[in-house]
């Protein structure tokens, strides 16, 4: 390989390692600290936010599900083999019966 395809390739890599990282870093924000913040102005102006205030728990459950994902869709290798391993079928459990 040629410098100038290395070069390329890296450079590839570190623009998808930032999406992902920004992403990661929106993730969290929106799902934990956002929520956390108005709940905690709410209380400290004495304003109930009703059945709002359970979405909070729902954002915080949600948090360690989604916070992997950016970086399984965004870099290009990782979306590759997940892909191929989600779309090929799994013979693991099937058990073929060969008649003699």
């Amino acid at each position: 390989m040629s410098f100038e395809m290395m070069s390329k390739q890296k450079n590839n890599l570190q623009l998808q390692t930032f999406y992902a990282l920004v992403s990661q870093t929106l993730i969290p924000m929106i799902l934990m600290h956002f929520p956390s913040i108005i709940l905690l102005v709410s209380t400290i102006l004495d304003f109930d936010l009703g059945h709002i205030s359970s979405i909070v728990s729902v954002t915080f459950a949600l948090f360690p599900a989604l916070d992997p994902l950016p970086v399984m869709l965004i870099i290009q290798n990782y979306r590759g083999t997940l892909f191929n391993v989600v779309s090929t079928p799994v013979n693991i459990f099937v058990r073929r019966i060969t008649i003699i």
